[in-house]
């Protein structure tokens, strides 16, 4: 098992990062189902065939790491993935596989991203895919994270950015905010900040369809604070749930449910 004590590391290789003890914000809000669900997260591995990773992981590096940009694209004789001489062929790649329309939504990001000023001078003074490892006060929870772009403004002030590709018109200010809430990003946010321990993070949206749309966001103190506060508090159930080796699923007796606000709203006013 490789092992890392705390600090930046700016040249580990993905396989290392993935294969070093510590607890990472994804399989944290895993947490928010179960433990259970944390244990999983944990333990399988991420399907490397899901067309969105694969087309964010390849913006990521178009713009941020192009000597890593290497992929496959489906031969034109091949229209689909449905027969099996095409998946025969997928499948025989070593690189990234992606669809002529997939290659296409990879470019017009990296093109679009590439007129972004903030985004164009932090990646010239700043680093990609940066590793870090930190001890949690608390709990003694080895953390860790691979921050996309890591740099230091003229103030000596850390700022990290993460970029999201997203679909049509997702780049909004109000359509991010739904994404934002609906993925738990505002936990990432918080997470990052204080493994980095700076308060500037910032959110890089990118739209993959129609026209390709980007828009830089940063968390108000407020949404920092509930991401924050729920981090400190999965860790802590997190850290009990190792010290018992008890990693509980859904409550499995009957439990009463009720419909979401919105919905009880929506047809106490439809329905008349």
């Amino acid at each position: 098992m490789i092992t890392h004590g705390e600090g930046i590391f700016l040249d580990m290789s993905e396989s290392d990062y993935r294969a070093a003890p510590g607890v990472n914000v994804s399989a944290l809000k895993s947490m928010r189902l179960s433990p259970a669900h944390y244990k999983h997260a944990r333990e399988e591995q991420e399907d490397k065939q899901n067309a969105a990773i694969i087309v964010g992981t390849l913006v990521h590096r178009a713009k941020l790491e192009p000597d890593r940009l290497c992929y496959a694209v489906r031969p034109a004789m091949f229209d689909s993935w449905r027969t099996k001489a095409s998946q025969e062929w997928r499948d025989a790649q070593t690189l990234p596989v992606v669809t002529p329309e997939e290659e296409q939504d990879v470019l017009r990001c990296s093109d679009a991203l590439g007129k972004l000023d903030l985004l164009t001078e932090a990646a010239a003074r700043g680093n990609a895919e940066v590793k870090c490892f930190k001890r949690h006060k608390r709990t003694g929870l080895m953390l860790k994270g691979a921050a996309d772009l890591v740099f230091t403004d003229d103030n000596g002030v850390t700022w990290i950015i993460d970029l999201k590709t997203v679909p049509a018109e997702g780049a909004c200010k109000d359509a991010f905010s739904r994404k934002i809430a609906d993925l738990n990003y505002h936990m990432q946010a918080a997470f990052y900040a204080d493994l980095f321990e700076t308060t500037n993070f910032i959110f890089v949206a990118v739209e993959k369809k129609g026209f390709p749309g980007v828009a830089a966001y940063q968390l108000d103190q407020e949404s920092m604070e509930v991401g924050r506060r729920t981090n400190e508090a999965l860790l802590a159930q997190l850290s009990r749930c190792f010290k018992d080796d008890q990693w509980d699923g859904y409550d499995s007796g009957v439990q009463t449910i009720k419909l979401p606000g919105w919905k009880i709203k929506q047809d106490g006013s439809d329905i008349q």
